[in-house]
């Protein structure tokens, strides 16, 4: 009878066990489709930063009204400064420019444009409306022996559904508009 006992107890402690299951854990990345509206054969230094500790790691935030948290289970595959200064040096890449990675000390003021990018807001934004939409916020500086000039930068996407993919779709999107309007207003 012990025996019987001692098999039904332990087979209902590893039956409890094994019901815990995890929740799958997704990691996203940019993927931006900008228009070439950038003067091509240009050379190009560029840096992207962000004062926004949370910007340089992989983590993927939401905000709702006063509440600034983090996707459990979702981060991005690098972190959002890295990728959104991936996908800058891509699009102007492929219309035709030479980009250089740099940082401010080794900037080059007299013979090439001198790009810095500072990302301040990077995320998926939840209303009182109850809607939402990916949001990217930059300020950005242009120097070169002609120019100098700033601008920040906001875009808004609507989200399609509310969760973390509505929400890397809406901040693809942005970051796609933002680099657009980036290549249009570096060439004025």
């Amino acid at each position: 009878m012990k025996k019987i006992l001692l098999i039904a107890s332990t087979a209902l402690i590893f039956a409890g066990c094994s019901t815990k299951t995890l929740k799958p854990s997704f990691s996203y990345m940019l993927d931006t489709k900008s228009t070439c509206s950038v003067e091509k054969n240009t050379e190009y230094r560029l840096v992207v930063e962000t004062y926004n500790e949370e910007l340089n790691t992989k983590a993927f935030y939401y905000s709702k009204g006063l509440e600034h948290q983090r996707y459990l289970y979702t981060t991005w595959s690098s972190s959002p400064v890295q990728m959104l200064q991936n996908e800058i040096f891509k699009n102007f890449s492929d219309c035709g420019n030479s980009v250089i990675y740099n940082d401010m000390q080794l900037l080059d003021f007299n013979s090439t444009k001198n790009l810095k990018v500072v990302m301040q807001k990077f995320e998926q934004v939840f209303d009182a409306n109850g809607t939402n939409y990916g949001y990217l916020r930059a300020q950005v500086w242009l120097r070169d022996p002609k120019v100098s000039k700033t601008k920040i930068f906001e875009v808004k996407v609507p989200s399609s559904t509310a969760d973390a993919n509505g929400g890397v779709v809406a901040l693809n999107s942005a970051s796609s508009e933002f680099i657009t309007q980036l290549m249009k207003w570096t060439s004025k």
